[in-house]
């Protein structure tokens, strides 16, 4: 006779063609070892399923935890960084019209549409706006294109890519390399394509 599995509360003893379970109450159960080997096998799998459900449950209360601490931080970078509504337009247009005025060599007027409702922001960077834009001396279309812009400050945007459409409508592979696709597939479906 020869202990298989020691228990806190009892032993399993190999007897032969037979096993049995002795424990400190002196209850006594008999069995055979395929039946042993079966009931051994189910135990680990329910202990086994019963570790991954725990790890499952752990493991997505620690990612939802994460992701409320990092959208948290997002909306902290949004709230810092983009103008208030009353002023967002103003400010946008004003920095639109002096960075275009520079590129043109003249006082123009911007209009823009913007091609995504609300900031994107990754990581610590400022809040990005994506835009279709139409630079115009008085009633003349000078050009039009797509910029991406960083809002700073809740004072004031920075222009941090323009590409012209006749630059887009040669190469409209360049757009995917600044923009996001939704924002590039919406770029090119102002140019026509």
């Amino acid at each position: 006779m020869s202990k298989i599995s020691p228990s806190k509360i009892g032993l399993w003893y190999d007897v032969g063609d037979f096993v049995y379970y002795r424990s400190v109450s002196k209850t006594t159960l008999f069995e055979t070892k395929q039946a042993y080997k079966q009931r051994d096998k189910k135990m680990r799998q329910i202990q086994f399923l019963i570790l991954i459900a725990f790890l499952i449950l752990v493991s997505s209360s620690t990612g939802a935890c994460q992701s409320s601490v990092i959208d948290s931080i997002a909306q902290s970078h949004i709230d810092g960084n983009v103008p208030e509504q009353k002023d967002f337009d103003n400010f946008l247009k004003r920095d639109l019209a002096a960075y275009f005025k520079n590129v043109v060599g003249k006082d123009v007027i911007v209009e823009y549409e913007l091609l995504r409702n609300a900031p994107t922001q990754s990581g610590v960077a400022f809040p990005k706006f994506y835009l279709w834009i139409k630079v115009k001396e008085k009633d003349n279309l000078i050009e039009e294109g797509a910029v991406r812009v960083a809002a700073i400050d809740k004072k004031r945007f920075e222009i941090t890519n323009y590409l012209k459409r006749l630059d887009i409508e040669t190469d409209i592979d360049q757009v995917y390399k600044v923009f996001p696709k939704p924002v590039g597939d919406k770029i090119k479906e102002k140019i026509g394509k």
